[in-house]
């Protein structure tokens, strides 16, 4: 009986070991889920990019040359051209049209 009794002693002492072991590795457990929720919390929100160092010191932007007022220029097209030609033309052979006629009258008066 006596070694019946050191097993249970034993037994009870592996209990106490094995419960304070498991005790131990929840804590573990625990520690190590409230690390992935933090790195999972810190790779959700969005880390912005800093400013660029400014100096004291201002810079100053040249402004670009101003450019030249631009000048309509007058166009002339082929068409208005050849309309001025024409006109020309027709007033030329109107004319001679009233000469050769009033050359005719004095003809026949004659």
């Amino acid at each position: 009986m006596v070694e019946s009794s050191r097993d249970v002693v034993g037994f009870e002492r592996g209990c106490d070991i094995n419960c304070a072991e498991n005790e131990w590795k929840g804590e573990e457990f625990t520690k190590k889920l409230q690390e992935m929720m933090m790195e999972e919390d810190r790779q959700r929100k969005p880390i912005a990019q800093g400013l660029p160092w400014t100096t004291d010191e201002l810079e100053c932007l040249l402004k670009p040359p101003v450019k030249e007022i631009t000048i309509p220029t007058d166009l002339k097209l082929h068409s208005d051209m050849r309309a001025i030609e024409r006109a020309e033309f027709d007033h030329q052979v109107a004319e001679k049209m009233s000469l050769l006629s009033k050359i005719r009258w004095k003809e026949k008066d004659r």
